[in-house]
């Protein structure tokens, strides 16, 4: 469903009246809000609580936008949710509504103005930038849960796990202001969870279910805690319990929360249900989504390393669906799967496309983005592409020198052990159990090593 539009002032009105609407309402979160009318406002609190609960159905902000264009909040709310696309089309969209947001900002509070620059260092694949200006934002109006939630996206971006001490930081200064915002709790128990804090992650997020029962980011933080700790019992019984609830798995966590619960049952021995949870959750809702292509890889992936056959036309849809974007690398964590599944179903020309891309993201952006692809984005790329190409000699090569440093390319541990679990496949194939061992002590336990 749509988010409501903003009401339509005609021209007749007298101009007092455009100044008026640019006089701030508060949010009920007692934030300032520039140039919003009670249409605009819930468009806002619609847009805010879509995202915090990760329930997909927010493109109703840009019909909201277009109607409140005095609203500069809005135009960046309707540029966040392109920008969470991970797409080079995403970001030019974004672009358009950073652009219309700038139309209003003199007027705007410094909220907003500050929302607007990190926006800019987001869309020009700035992660690390726009983290440090949403945690300012946030140290100042810790009730921004808009710019809170965004900036723990970009923290995905620049790799969950490593940036773990921040995260968890950063959370600790909101939690008090937020403390019975089931959402935030979620977000302060994954923090704890990154963070090797077991213990307090599952409080924090058993007191998110408790306060909202469907809750999916809480159910994802449990989730975590179950298969880095290998509490397997309790993570398929809570997450069986709390499936049922995921009834959106297009747009939204519910296909993530779906793959973690297939994860536990395949480390649980059990391939027939991880199967069937990647048949009707994890793929084919929105195929063009890099995260859902990303989960879908990774699955497939994790089974052939237990030795699960996957039907090569399993892999040829998933390279059909990554082919529309084969020339686009902004994310190294998101690439690395596409080359897995490129190199798997063949896809040579593809590939080759894939890998021009890998090359120029490598040269380009910021001093910091350079030095991620080139320490941990290249290898995992190169690495990914070896082991679809069944290539073990190939896998050590690029994994080993660079397996300490894969947290930095994205995703959180459960998604980046699959790199080392990769790796220890390798190198049991050319018979190095020595340093398979090496390795996989490294699986689930890099909090306490890297």
């Amino acid at each position: 469903m749509g988010l409501p539009q903003a009401c339509v002032i005609g021209e007749a009105l007298p101009s007092i009246r455009a100044s008026e609407r640019m006089r701030p309402m508060l949010c009920s979160h007692g934030l300032p809000t520039t140039g919003a009318d009670d249409a605009a406002m819930e468009a806002v609190h619609s847009f805010r609580d879509h995202l915090l609960q990760m329930s997909g159905g927010n493109d109703g902000i840009l019909d909201a936008a277009s109607a409140a264009p005095q609203c500069p909040l809005l135009q960046l709310y309707a540029a966040i949710f392109w920008l969470y696309a991970q797409t080079r089309a995403g970001n030019i969209e974004a672009e358009e509504w950073i652009r219309r947001a700038e139309k209003n900002i003199a007027g705007a509070n410094d909220r907003e103005k500050s929302l607007l620059e990190a926006c800019r260092r987001w869309q020009v694949n700035d992660p690390e930038g726009a983290i440090d200006l949403l945690e300012e934002i946030t140290e100042k109006y810790p009730r921004d849960t808009v710019a809170a939630k965004a900036c723990e996206f970009n923290y995905y971006l620049t790799g969950q796990h490593f940036q773990a001490e921040r995260f968890l930081g950063h959370m600790e200064r909101l939690i008090d202001a937020n403390a019975t915002d089931p959402d935030l709790q979620a977000m302060y128990a994954f923090a704890q969870e990154l963070s090797g804090h077991y213990d307090k992650a599952r409080q924090h997020g058993e007191k998110a279910v408790e306060l909202r029962f469907a809750t999916p980011w809480a159910h994802h933080a449990l989730s975590h805690i179950a298969l880095v700790t290998g509490d397997l019992d309790r993570g398929l019984r809570e997450q069986t319990d709390f499936l049922p609830t995921w009834d959106n798995p297009g747009p939204s966590i519910h296909g993530h929360n779906a793959w973690h619960l297939a994860c536990l049952r395949l480390q649980a021995g059990d391939p027939a249900g991880c199967r069937d949870l990647y048949n009707s959750h994890v793929w084919g809702h929105m195929p063009a989504s890099k995260g859902e292509q990303a989960d879908a890889i990774s699955l497939l992936w994790r089974m052939e390393i237990q030795d699960e056959t996957v039907p090569a036309a399993r892999w040829e849809t998933i390279a059909q669906a990554c082919e529309a974007t084969d020339d686009e690398a902004l994310n190294p964590f998101v690439t690395a799967h596409r080359g897995y599944a490129l190199a798997r179903a063949g896809r040579t020309t593809e590939l080759e496309t894939l890998q021009s891309a890998v090359e120029n993201a490598s040269s380009q952006g910021t001093d910091l983005r350079r030095g991620v692809w080139r320490e941990a984005g290249l290898p995992a790329f190169n690495g990914s592409v070896a082991a679809g190409r069944d290539d073990p000699a190939g896998v050590v090569d690029a994994l080993l020198p660079a397996v300490c440093e894969i947290p930095r390319i994205g995703g959180s541990d459960a998604q980046g052990d699959l790199w080392r679990e990769a790796l220890a496949d390798a190198l049991a194939k050319l018979g190095r159990d020595a340093d398979r061992r090496k390795v996989l002590k490294l699986l689930s336990g890099t909090r306490d090593i890297l």
